[in-house]
């Protein structure tokens, strides 16, 4: 029986998987919600604009209308506390001091409509505002202690009858219009969306802070912090992925290798922030989204034009992993992080050379080396060496010794470039030197050795041994024609790259090259990813 049990939950899982990784395959209306970060200016408020108005509603399957607005300004913010200044809501952690704050004057009735509510408001002749929480209902000021809630609602009584004072309100938001009057109170929970109105150009578009977006924009609080999440469809939001992630400006060939490569990424990475309420996010973590703004004409006729495709191994869509340049060679995806991958194997790339990046170099003092690793928690003391220890078939460096006076330390794989950014040392494909190396020939090799002068022994002309050099002496070595100053240990060490990225699937600049040699993007894709098929 317990067996059985367990294939039941194994075939469920399976089937779960396998509509996961459908999801959106053939249906062009299917919606992603992506995390925005880059417009957002605080975590407790964020601004809004519209051309036509707004709509807020429910997600019920589909958009249900619950009031419109004619405003063409919103402020969306946290109920928590704050002080007012120049006509700005600032939160405040001074509490006595704030101005306003998250307690309320709740009224006893329920109402099923916003005009209901608001028709009961106007009969009162007081200053009230209506709030949603599976229906609607009146609350009253913005208190800052259950003290003065409650000496306003015994002031009141006679005209509001039974209420009472509430706070905990950590899912609600209040919606302001530019005159800092509430509209409107929502419940997060209760999945809110808000909605532009239509105009001539028949698209919905909503300003947050400075760029703008299509479909819906819908709120999550978490740790006390709103997120802002743009619900849009799949299409929709690739248009503002593809011109981000490649130059609009690019063969038509390559821009739809990036638009389905993009499509798998979205397709099989839902659910990736889930735990903040959101599948995607807008930054470089996921994929780079730009919202309508960054939409061009190009970029969204390659997403029109390949809409439904996908690439795809043994039937199932792919993790289309993407970089800016390999440098020469794509890499096995066990080299860059754990597992092995049947479709991310490492292929000779003749198309990424002479790219941008296609080879780099970046320098890194030592002091500042020291500073970055102890930002890291790797203590080691005084840097003395640094060394590459093993490499990949295709040159890059999965393992990194840093030798320091108190210790060893090895790096593996990607974290170099975690620790010392990831836009300075661009791949993990590289060379390492310092200004410590000298070239030696020992009595069994026939080959000079680089190694560094505190790991020799040093003679003076006399025939006498230096041992008492520290770690900061300096010597000149004579050639017989030229002196060159080396330190002892290194002072800097100089990073000789390739390519720009982790190296994995499809390098951007090879589609590219492939593209203006004629291939499709079909061709390029299924060059990439092995063993694969766009369909």
């Amino acid at each position: 029986m317990a067996k059985k049990k367990i294939s039941i939950i194994l075939i469920i899982l399976m089937i779960f998987n396998i509509y996961s990784l459908s999801f959106g395959e053939n249906d062009e209306k299917q919606y992603i919600k992506i995390g925005l970060k880059n417009p957002i200016k605080s975590d407790y408020q964020v601004e809004m604009t519209f051309e036509n108005g707004f709509i807020v509603g429910l997600w019920d399957d589909e958009f249900e209308n619950i009031v419109n607005f004619e405003n063409d300004f919103l402020a969306v913010r946290l109920d928590t506390y704050y002080n007012i200044e120049k006509n700005k809501y600032i939160k405040t952690d001074d509490i006595d001091n704030a101005d306003v704050g998250p307690y309320h004057i709740e009224l006893k009735n329920n109402y099923n409509t916003y005009d209901e509510v608001m028709a009961k408001i106007n009969e009162l002749e007081i200053v009230a505002y209506p709030v949603y929480d599976d229906g609607f209902k009146i609350w009253i000021g913005q208190f800052i202690d259950d003290n003065s809630a409650q000496v306003k609602l015994e002031s009141m009584k006679d005209i509001i009858g039974n209420a009472k004072v509430i706070k905990n309100n950590e899912n609600m938001l209040l919606l302001q219009n530019e005159k800092n009057e509430i509209n409107l109170v929502v419940n997060t929970t209760n999945d809110i969306y808000i909605k532009s109105m239509k105009t001539e150009r028949l698209i919905d578009i909503i300003g947050v802070e400075e760029y703008n977006y299509r479909d819906y924009i819908t709120f999550n609080i978490y740790e006390n912090q709103l997120i802002v999440i743009n619900y849009i469809e799949i299409n929709h939001y690739l248009y503002g992925v593809v011109p981000r992630e490649m130059s609009a400006n690019w063969h038509i060939e390559a821009l739809k290798a990036q638009a389905i490569a993009a499509r798998n990424y979205t397709i099989v990475n839902k659910n990736k922030h889930k735990n903040l309420g959101y599948d995607l996010c807008d930054t470089q973590d996921c994929q780079a989204y730009g919202g309508y703004n960054w939409e061009r004409e190009k970029t969204n006729k390659a997403v029109d034009e390949t809409q439904y495709e996908l690439i795809k191994y043994q039937g199932r869509p792919i993790n289309a992993y993407y970089h800016s340049s390999s440098g020469g060679h794509t890499e096995d995806s066990e080299n860059i992080w754990k597992n092995e991958v049947p479709y991310l194997r490492g292929v000779e790339d003749q198309f990424s050379l002479g790219s941008p990046n296609d080879n780099w170099q970046f320098t890194l003092e030592t002091d500042v080396l020291e500073r970055e690793l102890e930002e890291n928690s790797i203590k080691v003391g005084e840097i003395i060496s640094i060394e590459p220890v093993l490499m990949s078939d295709s040159g890059r460096v999965l393992k990194l010794i840093v030798k320091g006076t108190d210790g060893v330390k090895t790096l593996e794989k990607e974290s170099v470039r975690k620790i010392f950014g990831y836009s300075n040392i661009k791949s993990i494909w590289y060379k390492v030197n310092s200004d410590a190396d000298v070239y030696v020939i020992s009595a069994n090799d026939s080959e000079p050795q680089k190694t560094i002068l505190n790991e020799c022994t040093v003679i003076s002309e006399e025939g006498m041994q230096m041992t008492s050099r520290s770690y900061r002496d300096r010597y000149q070595i004579f050639n017989g024609l030229q002196k060159n100053t080396v330190s002892v240990i290194p002072t800097s060490y100089v990073f000789d790259g390739k390519g720009w990225g982790h190296g994995l699937g499809m390098s951007q600049w090879g589609a590219k090259k492939m593209a203006e040699e004629g291939y499709n993007y079909k061709d390029i894709l299924e060059y990439y990813y092995t063993r694969t098929k766009v369909e």
